[in-house]
């Protein structure tokens, strides 16, 4: 996810999501618990602790990378 460019706010929602699904598939009876008890020790991904990138800086790069489109184009 982080080779991919997403931001942080975004892989720790995604994380989230995983976790949340599993969370249901135990309730539900259709995976072992000791699965679940195995993702709750994944954490999200902290401020300023990775290389993911904040979400300012994913803005700025796809605003810049728009400019330079438009400054192609106009040439």
């Amino acid at each position: 996810m982080i080779r991919i460019g997403w931001c942080r706010t975004e892989i720790n929602k995604k994380v989230g999501r995983v976790n949340r699904a599993f969370r249901w598939a135990v309730e539900n009876e259709l995976v072992s618990p000791t699965i679940r008890h195995g993702l709750q020790a994944v954490i999200g991904l902290r401020k300023g602790r990775s290389d993911a990138l904040l979400t300012a800086e994913v803005y700025a790069e796809r605003d810049f990378a728009e400019a330079r489109r438009v400054m192609a184009e106009i040439g």
